[in-house]
């Protein structure tokens, strides 16, 4: 007999579904259901498709036969016969093939739960298979879909080539899993050269690696790396990443001098590494880059260079409750050839801003101790007194030496009450004033012996409007559907005078600097603490906000802020009418993204800075950057970018960057992108340059890159 085209097993005791394109069939003697045709069993989040489906209903359980296809969440399965048993939920199988992103598995036999496989005589892919993917065998492997897996017996090699014995491990799908990269080309001041960086599994969260350079003009550098990452089940993580290299460097001519004017030594090196953990309210973060010279990111590691041109080693700890956090911060000048502010350690107590009782104030708090100290360039020190100071550090007229200030202890403990009125639904209204004291220990500036110790207060408001306008648009090639207009007039006062010791007194080491944001107003935030000066500014703003409804939520076209400061009591030479600043970002479609930050000076409307930053993209088919960079006196440049996908394959790319102070191109590059399989990513470079110091007027490079994970 034959009973539907779909059938709920619940009829027969049980929660499953089985259908098929043919009748069901049910043999009342032996109590089985047969599906044929496009048969297709579903339990819960297991979904089972084949040929014919058997459902034995005594047993609870099925088997599947033909084009067998099995998916949940994370995992699918291919194979030509399946047994599942429903109330375990538990597979069994002969030969099949596998994926669970980003692995592809292929082997002679599985059995197991949803929670947990076991895979025997198995062959893995990074993605899927192809002639250059990297691939292993393995005599084992456990998996734990969208978790983790383990493998023994393992031999890691290309696909169907040469293999080699591997240790065997235990991963999560979450954390990476290896790290291959690589480029070989040519310059004139490192020769014919290949660089690599390889990190492979050695554990559950442990990839141990090592990089290896070979440059004809210079010699072999190499040094071990490692990278452990771990995810707690309680949502902890710990991050820890460490790379090295050593070289001789075989070049005198190449070498030339450091930052301060010094001969590069022969024998060079560089260590570096990050940490980062989290652990409930605990987070604690470190980096340190340590070198035998200020040149040898630059030299050979370009990409770390650009990225951060003065190295760093620092130390972090925070502690986050429900109202409070406590931190200690430490920062050393350990490489002796840039100039900055040592802490050693800062320890920060901070009361987040809590209601007062009932009355409607809000209040917050906090305390800072901190020894720090500064060190500045010096040619005196170095016993070149007629070096002018305008020099720069790194040239060939040298003598320059890193010195230390003295090391002084500070202080600092600050109080702020403020109270938010709602003045009508259109108009905020926030006084507020806080009071912040500073002490210095003995033998700060002039006063050495004694101690030094000045105050400061703060008295102020926030005026801010709030209103909004909407426009029934709709737009289907721009995505819009609606518009809303959000306006904000901003008013801040802010009143800080100053007493105590003068300023004179004071180290001087964290004082006003050029920042290219906008100036921070609010006492408990600022950090040119050691600067005394009495502060009375008004900032009047307007902020614009205009947003779409998209995707279910909403979405943010154009943000554009514009400020006026003016100082109320502006010290000696400094104009009343400070700065306008301009803060713009526009996003109405998925395709344009610009930024823009101005600063002009008011008094006479000229410009003091830019930065534009603007995106163009066409999913994976074309990209287009522009960025323009201009400081008043000493930067005018400006960039573009570009990458176009001839088909899946292949893809062209190209760059400039031109300086208007120079009036001439400084480099400008061109390329080709090749995808390689699956797994690999080549770049074939050409870069031309002009009036560098350390660099090459042409470079030629081929970067490989491993795209499984």
């Amino acid at each position: 007999m034959w009973i539907g085209c779909v059938c709920p097993l619940a009829a027969f005791g049980v929660t499953p579904e089985l259908s098929a394109e043919e009748p069901i069939e049910f043999n009342a003697e032996t109590q089985v259901l047969t599906a044929r045709g496009n048969a297709v069993f579903v339990d819960r989040d297991v979904t089972v498709r084949a040929d014919r489906i058997d459902f034995f209903r005594r047993e609870n359980r099925i088997v599947a036969e033909g084009r067998v296809q099995v998916d949940q969440p994370g995992f699918r399965l291919i194979t030509s016969r399946l047994e599942y048993a429903v109330d375990t939920r538990a597979f069994s199988s002969g030969p099949f093939r596998a994926g669970m992103p980003p692995l592809f598995v292929e082997g002679l036999s599985f059995e197991g739960t949803r929670e947990e496989i076991d895979f025997s005589e198995v062959r893995l892919h990074f993605q899927e298979p192809d002639l250059y993917s990297p691939g292993a065998q393995a005599r084992a492997l456990r998996v734990r879909p969208e978790e983790s897996f383990a493998v023994s017996g393992l031999r890691l090699g290309l696909t169907r080539g040469w293999s080699i014995p591997a240790p065997s491990l235990q991963r999560s799908f979450e954390i990476p899993r290896a790290t291959v990269r690589g480029d070989v080309g040519f310059r004139k001041n490192l020769g014919v050269y290949g660089r690599s960086r390889v990190l492979l599994p050695a554990g559950e969260a442990l990839s141990l690696g090592a990089n290896l350079d070979v440059y004809s003009a210079r010699g072999v550098l190499a040094g071990p790396a490692v990278r452990f990452e771990e995810r707690s089940d309680k949502g902890g993580r710990r991050f820890v990443e460490g790379s090295s290299g050593v070289i001789r460097d075989g070049s005198s001519r190449f070498r030339g001098v450091d930052f301060l004017g010094a001969p590069v030594p022969r024998d060079r090196w560089f260590v570096e590494g990050i940490w980062r953990e989290e652990h409930g309210p605990w987070q604690l973060s470190g980096a340190a880059t340590l070198m035998r010279d200020s040149e040898m990111m630059r030299d050979f590691r370009p990409d770390a260079y650009d990225f951060a041109q003065q190295p760093d080693v620092f130390l972090e700890g925070r502690y986050v409750a429900d109202n409070w956090e406590v931190g200690l911060f430490t920062r050393i000048n350990a490489n002796d050839f840039h100039p900055m502010v040592e802490r050693y350690p800062e320890l920060r107590l901070d009361f987040l801003p809590q209601p007062v009782g009932a009355s409607g104030f809000v209040h917050s708090a906090g305390v800072a101790l901190v020894n720090y100290r500064q060190s500045f360039l010096d040619p005196l020190a170095a016993g070149n007194p007629l070096l002018p100071f305008f020099a720069l550090p790194d040239s060939p007229l040298g003598g320059w030496a890193l010195t230390n200030a003295p090391s002084v202890f500070r202080a600092t403990a600050f109080y702020r009450l403020e109270h938010p009125l709602e003045l009508t639904p259109w108009l905020s209204f926030r006084p507020l004033a806080g009071f912040r004291q500073t002490y210095y220990d003995e033998g700060v500036g002039a006063r050495v012996g004694r101690s030094a110790d000045y105050w400061r207060g703060e008295v102020g408001f926030d005026l801010i409007g709030h209103a909004f306008a909407t426009w029934d648009v709709s737009s289907r090639a721009w995505r819009i559907d609606g518009l809303r207009h959000i306006l904000r007039p901003v008013v801040r006062y802010r009143w800080q005078p100053t007493g105590g010791d003068p300023t004179a007194d004071l180290p001087g080491y964290e004082i006003d600097a050029f920042s290219p944001v906008l100036p921070v107003l609010d006492l408990p935030f600022a950090r040119n603490l050691d600067n005394a000066d009495e502060r009375h500014v008004i900032r009047l703003g307007m902020e614009n906000l205009l947003q779409t409804q998209r995707d279910g939520g909403v979405a943010e076209l154009l943000r554009l802020n514009l400020y006026q400061d003016i100082n109320l009591a502006a010290p000696s030479g400094a104009p009343a009418w400070e700065a306008f600043y301009v803060q713009a970002g526009l996003r109405p479609a998925h395709w344009i993204e610009v930024q823009l930050a101005q600063r002009f000076r008011t008094e006479d409307v000229a410009l003091n800075e830019t930065r534009l930053r603007v995106s163009l993209r066409s999913a994976e088919r074309w990209t287009l950057d522009f960025t323009a960079d201009y400081l008043e006196g000493f930067i005018s440049q400006y960039g573009l970018a570009g990458f176009y996908r001839v088909n899946p394959r292949l893809g062209l790319f190209a760059q400039a960057r031109y300086d208007d102070r120079l009036s001439t191109v400084t480099r400008h590059g061109y390329g080709l992108r090749q995808r390689i399989g699956r797994a690999w990513e080549v770049d074939y470079g050409l870069v031309f340059n002009r009036g560098t110091t350390r660099e090459d007027d042409i470079q030629v490079s081929l970067a490989v890159r491993f795209l499984a994970f």
